[in-house]
Formats: C-alpha cells, sequence, structure tokens
C-alpha cells in the first residue's frame, strides 16, 4: 500500500512540475510579443540601429526567434528564408545605437524574452539530472 501511495504521489508531482513549466512557456510566448513589440517599435530599438520598425509578422517571428531554442531559431530562419528568400542578400546597415536610458531599457527587455530559452534549457536539462529511478 505504501508503495502505491509514493507512486501516485511521484507522479502528481511530475505532473505537477510539468504542468507548471507548461504555463509558464504558455504566458512567456504571450507576453513576449508584447514586450519585443514595446522595444523595438515603441522605445524605438530599431531605429537607434538602423533596422527600422517591426511589423505584426515581424514581431511575432522576433519573439518566437528570441523565447525558443537552436531547433525553433532554424524553423523560423528556415520559414524566413522559403518565405522571402531575397531577404538574406538585402544589404543591412546597422549601426551601435547612442547610449540612452531608453536604448538600454529596450536592450534589457530584449534580453529578458531571450533569456527565458536558456533559463528553460537549463531547468530541463537539471530535470532530466534528478529524475527518481522507476517505482516498477
Amino acid at each position: 500500500m505504501d508503495r502505491r501511495r509514493h507512486s501516485f504521489v511521484g507522479g502528481l508531482l511530475v505532473g505537477l512540475v510539468g504542468i507548471g513549466i507548461l504555463v509558464i512557456t504558455v504566458i512567456a510566448l504571450l507576453i513576449a510579443p508584447v514586450v519585443v513589440w514595446f522595444a523595438w517599435n515603441v522605445l524605438d530599438f530599431g531605429k537607434a540601429i538602423g533596422a527600422g520598425d517591426l511589423g505584426f509578422w515581424g514581431i511575432i517571428l522576433l519573439s518566437i526567434f528570441l523565447v525558443g531554442g537552436a531547433f525553433i531559431r532554424i524553423v523560423v530562419v528556415s520559414l524566413v528564408f522559403i518565405i522571402d528568400p531575397a531577404w538574406f542578400s538585402k544589404a543591412g546597415t546597422l549601426m551601435w545605437p547612442e547610449p540612452t536610458f531608453k536604448i538600454w531599457v529596450a536592450t534589457v527587455l530584449l534580453v529578458l524574452v531571450a533569456s527565458h530559452s536558456a533559463a528553460a534549457t537549463r531547468r530541463r536539462s537539471e530535470y532530466r539530472g534528478n529524475e527518481p529511478p522507476s517505482y516498477a
């Protein structure tokens, strides 16, 4: 009887951790486009580096690129290449932005969005290392 209880509690905890990670990921994916839009278009980070404003799909793709892992980044770059291959041959001249407080805030916001990916990867790898043996 005691073994079944431990198995149930262990399964419940693993399920709750999984749901928690899923909820945090969904919230990050919903909030990330708003934060990217604010940093890029409202705080003029794009104009400051010479890239201009982003439209709706540009914001969505940049958000997914920043939040996602390496595989997701490859998918985003592949989508851009398939949809608009001429985009890669366009000349772009980016510049270092002026050191203003507004640009600093925009940079911090974009780094926070991008750091979600690294933190999620770290949590997954730590969790895999602490998995208990099976409760057979």
